[in-house]
């Protein structure tokens, strides 16, 4: 893992600030029946609402892109919302051609470690759908605990996962 100016390299991705010109993949991804009924918010996106967002996010929101590093496309998103020294992760892989082997894994790896190492947070939460067993499942491969469930005013129920700066550092030591 190599970070440079604007990039965090892995193995097989690398992940690079989000730009105004992957708007339209991101509307594309998000509008996915497969990928937006796991969505937080999974109303259908357009691209101006998506603009309006992006040029108007605050300052304590980091908005990459998760790209194959031998092709440079981009294949998904990783972000956070930093509140003092935690914040809330989320994750999308996009490009349905790179499920289920690793790519996301290993995103969610990079991105952990510019949360700990370079951010300097001392936990890190995630709200996942409760059906979403899969991102669960990573989510727990990675360290993430269950702390609690609750129901969104939606009527649909999440879980919520953390993961803690010491715990991270316990698990990428073992």
């Amino acid at each position: 893992m190599r970070n440079t100016d604007n990039k965090i390299i892995g193995k097989r991705i690398y992940l690079r600030e989000m730009e105004e010109a992957d708007a339209q993949l991101i509307v594309i991804w998000r509008n996915d029946p497969d990928i937006n009924k796991n969505m937080f918010k999974n109303k259908k996106l357009t691209l101006e609402d998506h603009l309006i967002w992006f040029r108007n996010r605050s300052n304590n929101r980091y908005d990459y892109m998760i790209c194959d590093i031998n092709t440079n496309l981009a294949i998904g998103t990783v972000n956070f919302t930093v509140q003092d020294s935690f914040a809330e992760s989320g994750r999308l892989l996009g490009n349905k051609n790179y499920l289920g082997k690793g790519y996301a894994k290993e995103a969610a790896f990079l991105w952990l470690w510019y949360g700990f190492e370079k951010l300097k947070l001392e936990k890190i939460i995630a709200k996942v759908r409760k059906e979403n067993v899969t991102n669960i499942e990573l989510n727990k491969k990675l360290g993430f605990k269950i702390v609690s469930e609750f129901q969104h005013r939606d009527s649909t129920y999440y879980i919520q996962m953390e993961l803690t700066k010491s715990e991270y550092t316990k698990n990428k030591e073992a």
